[in-house]
């Protein structure tokens, strides 16, 4: 369904949902999960969807592998579900290609970076909940997260 806002068009509750975010400064260091994990603690937003069904989805951090004689990569990306992720259905599963990742490099800098991504097919008026994930692809302990951010932007 499109949303023309033209003069004279009713504009209903659900056309303009609040956006959600939240943030978390705990310093994940030295992490060898390889397997995607929600951190602790998660971070993650409760959101209603809009009447167009669709919604932006944005996440960030800060980024490292401070060490130059290993190539461990961390990658960040988030999750949707249906409801809450404790008896909801999972609506989108992590992928890295709509988070994302350090360079292989070890660097001793942190990188901070984000990432936009837009999802479709979101039931209007149905509640979703979506959260900051992450893994590292060797495990071997020298890969760092810091400042994790999930933000959602319900579109009309």
């Amino acid at each position: 369904m499109s949303n023309d806002l033209s003069a004279g068009t009713r504009v209903r509750a659900l056309d303009f949902p609040e956006s959600k975010q939240v943030y978390d400064h705990t310093d994940h260091l030295n992490m060898t999960g390889t397997t995607y994990t929600n951190g602790s603690p998660e971070v993650g937003v409760r959101f209603r969807a809009a009447s167009s069904g669709r919604a932006a989805v944005t996440i960030s951090t800060g980024i490292r592998n401070n060490t130059t004689a290993n190539e461990d990569r961390i990658f960040c990306a988030f999750q949707v579900y249906v409801g809450d992720p404790a008896d909801g259905v999972e609506f989108q599963s992590e992928e890295v290609k709509l988070g994302l990742s350090n360079m292989a490099a070890g660097s001793d800098d942190i990188h901070y970076g984000g990432h936009l991504t837009m999802l479709t097919g979101l039931v209007p008026g149905e509640w979703y909940y979506a959260r900051f994930r992450h893994r590292v692809t060797l495990g071997s302990g020298t890969a760092d997260l810091t400042y994790r951010k999930i933000l959602v932007f319900p579109i009309p």
